[in-house]
């Protein structure tokens, strides 16, 4: 299993989930990190493969869609936070969208109406839908968007 970073909230449950089932199918895990780089990403999926794994899980991650395509075509994959349209790849997505929508219209629900947002890495399609989910929430309540409250973040 690649992962982005062990210690993750997010990271660190869905790891425990997926532990624990595939201990149940009579699996062990081998996590390694890939820390949002894609050099140490391609460096943890071959060390993966020379261990021969049954099958890989990947969660979100920098690897190009055609990377993971061509180690697809060596062992089965599902992929995690991302779409691909691939006979070999298993992929779940996330309304990124919706999502930054949802969270920032439960603030406002809330009685806030300085919300900040910490964005994410603006090269990721998910940072981006999810700002964009928050400008949306805010426009929906008359609230003026405000640059000065988006901070740069790192998913971290």
């Amino acid at each position: 299993m690649l992962t982005q970073t062990i210690n993750s909230p997010f990271y660190g449950e869905a790891l425990r989930g997926i532990e624990d089932r595939l201990e149940v199918a009579g699996y062990i895990p081998i996590f390694v990190s890939g820390h949002w780089h894609e050099a140490e990403e391609r460096k943890a999926m071959e060390a993966l493969m020379s261990r021969r794994v049954d099958g890989l899980i990947v969660l979100a991650g920098r690897l190009s869609n055609e990377a993971l395509e061509a180690y697809a075509k060596q062992v089965p994959m599902v992929v995690v936070g991302r779409e691909l349209h691939t006979h070999r790849i298993f992929s779940i997505a996330f309304d990124n969208l919706t999502g930054g929508l949802l969270a920032t219209q439960h603030l406002i629900e809330c009685g806030h109406r300085r919300i900040a947002f910490i964005a994410g890495d603006p090269s990721h399609k998910e940072a981006l839908d999810r700002e964009a989910g928050y400008r949306a929430a805010l426009g929906r309540a008359g609230i003026a968007f405000d640059p000065a409250l988006v901070i740069a973040g790192d998913f971290n």
